[in-house]
């Protein structure tokens, strides 16, 4: 394997997990070095057009995290999109956190939190049957199940 008289990698080291995605990435945006370096410069990262070239060529895998997370975010990526394409395990979000990411959740949790243990126990029966009612209404109309609302 010639990879250039300047490349220090030991022929049998792996080109790095950031590599093979990210030249991915680069053919199917088309895009380039340079204007993904001005894009994350103007994101506040410090990086150049070489760096990113070593990079996607493997002769640099030990890549800062910021940069990282300006490439997943300059490509519209979620976060460990390059450690999951490495073949890490993809680390499942706790679904309270993900619950209350959502506004409307976040507000009715601060509510319930001022509430009475009475008060919590009727709001957790409510939101059952709020839930049992939700999902009878996605049964397909021929469906066998009475629906609470007809």
């Amino acid at each position: 394997m010639d990879t250039g008289p300047d490349d220090d990698r030991c022929e049998s080291e792996p080109p790095g997990i950031f590599a093979a995605p990210l030249n991915v990435l680069y053919s199917k945006t088309g895009t380039s070095d340079i204007a993904v370096a001005e894009a994350l410069r103007a994101a506040g990262i410090r990086v150049t057009a070489q760096y990113l070239g070593q990079i996607r060529s493997g002769k640099r895998q030990n890549v800062g995290s910021d940069v990282v997370r300006g490439l997943e975010a300059h490509f519209d990526l979620p976060p460990g999109y390059f450690y999951r394409s490495a073949g890490a395990p993809a680390i499942e979000p706790n679904p309270i956190i993900k619950a209350v990411s959502n506004p409307d959740v976040a507000a009715l949790l601060l509510r319930a939190g001022e509430l009475s243990p009475r008060g919590l126990s009727y709001l957790r029966d409510l939101a059952d049957q709020i839930r049992k009612w939700d999902l009878a209404t996605e049964l397909p109309p021929d469906s066998p199940v009475r629906r609470p609302y007809s």
